[in-house]
């Protein structure tokens, strides 16, 4: 039954995941580099030879090419459409119309003869009101001070094809594997399931991907309300727990621990120190626990018996986050702090194999767990300004309480674990 709420939450998470991942900008600030002439460097080999959409601080919007920064203004190569010929239609003896470009307006590549039989040649010609127009392009420099400019940016396919393919795999995976361990309907393999769904979805990610692009932002100037700028300053986590349990039973009987895979969840604020290092309190929940297996000779035809523990813990640590490698790596990041947790909830449940390895609940027992210190310390990989993947090893410092089983005899619980999870922050 947990395991199918799990999975349950994991699907919603998921679906959820792969509508933010997909739908949001990557978005570059300038306290992401080590200083500001590392991010104008930065932003003039990326828009090299690449097209730009500009917007401004009124919230007007352009585009151009071979945009670049230069002192205090940016500068883009922008096409301009002018007139160059206006006939009267009162002077026309005939148009021949040689393409049609568009019929509202009338727009079309040709000649028009006059009524002096001379003969005008046109392309991108347009017929408006009273007259025919014919315009010309061509290509102007164009220059804005910084000031006066939000953020310029640009789709990049080979980012949208990682993003959109990576999410359908993480979506495909869950819907797989949850239609493959459905043995109700037929028998099906759960982790077939999870390779065809996660290719499947995946290679449709990646052609969705190629075709719209993601959008990368460079952020040149914050014209966000202040509220927003705080509230930018929350994300939210997500990831699974692998946690198992030590300490002996009141009557010394044989066992073997066995990590347990389960979830967790939670917010965070992310407070700037400087570029290097940052602050970041964390309210989390998680369920952690583990797996007890030993020798039961007081059940009838028992050889094994196995006991789950199931604790939900709420958890508050305070990392410190630290990017000390140089630029080239810098989306390398150190995790360490400490943190308290309080369980507010425990589970016990035992369960024995029989004869021909049949697995029957057994019964039920208590957990009294208190609450107690860890440290928290790891490495993340930072993708993008929006979104981090984490590897964290969670110590405990002392034993968290006990657990009562069914016939008294009582388990000391004592918790090591580690968590892969992924942050969001806008």
């Amino acid at each position: 039954m947990l395991e199918n709420n799990l999975f349950k939450n994991l699907l919603i998470f998921c679906l959820l995941f792969m509508w933010v991942y997909t739908g949001c900008s990557n978005k570059y600030i300038e306290r992401d580099f080590g200083s500001r002439s590392d991010y104008y460097s930065k932003i003039n080999s990326v828009f090299e030879d690449r097209s730009a959409e500009i917007k401004f601080m009124n919230g007007e919007k352009s585009s151009g090419n071979d945009m670049h920064i230069s002192g205090d203004s940016v500068y883009w190569l922008g096409m301009v459409t002018e007139p160059v010929t206006s006939v009267p239609l009162k002077y026309v003896k005939k148009i021949n119309y040689n393409s049609y470009l568009s019929y509202n307006p009338v727009k079309f590549n040709g000649s028009i003869q006059l009524k002096n039989d001379s003969v005008i040649y046109v392309n991108n010609a347009v017929i408006l009101e009273n007259k025919i127009s014919t315009f010309r392009k061509y290509g102007k420099l164009f220059s804005q001070p910084i000031k006066d400019i939000s953020s310029i940016s640009y789709k990049n396919h080979l980012k949208g094809m990682r993003d959109y393919g990576f999410a359908g795999m993480f979506a495909g995976g869950v819907f797989g594997y949850k239609g493959g361990s459905d043995a109700t309907i037929r028998n099906r393999s759960p982790e077939l399931g999870l390779a065809a769904g996660s290719i499947f979805f995946g290679l449709c990610g990646v052609i969705t991907g190629a075709i719209f692009g993601n959008s990368e932002n460079y952020i040149l100037n914050d014209n966000d309300s202040a509220t927003w700028r705080f509230l930018k300053r929350f994300g939210v986590m997500a990831g699974i727990t692998s946690s198992a349990l030590y300490g002996g039973f009141s009557d010394y009987r044989q066992y073997k621990t066995t990590y347990k895979e389960q979830y967790t969840f939670g917010i965070f604020y992310l407070w700037d120190i400087n570029n290097a290092l940052k602050i970041r309190p964390e309210i989390n929940y998680s369920i952690k626990g583990g797996i007890y297996t030993y020798m039961n000779l007081n059940v009838k035809y028992t050889h094994q018996a196995t006991t789950n523990v199931y604790i939900d813990i709420i958890e508050a640590p305070i990392l410190i986050q630290l990017k000390p490698f140089p630029q080239r790596i810098s989306f390398l990041k150190i995790l360490a702090g400490p943190s308290i947790s309080i369980p507010i909830k425990g589970k016990l449940e035992e369960y024995y194999n029989g004869p021909m390895d049949e697995s029957y609940k057994f019964s039920d027992g208590q957990v009294d767990a208190e609450s107690y210190f860890s440290f928290m310390y790891g490495i993340g990989v930072k993708w993008d300004s929006h979104f981090s993947t984490e590897l964290l090893f969670d110590k405990e410092l002392s034993g968290f309480g006990t657990a009562q089983m069914p016939d008294g005899t009582r388990l000391n619980l004592q918790q090591s674990n580690f968590l892969i999870n992924t942050t969001f922050s806008l």
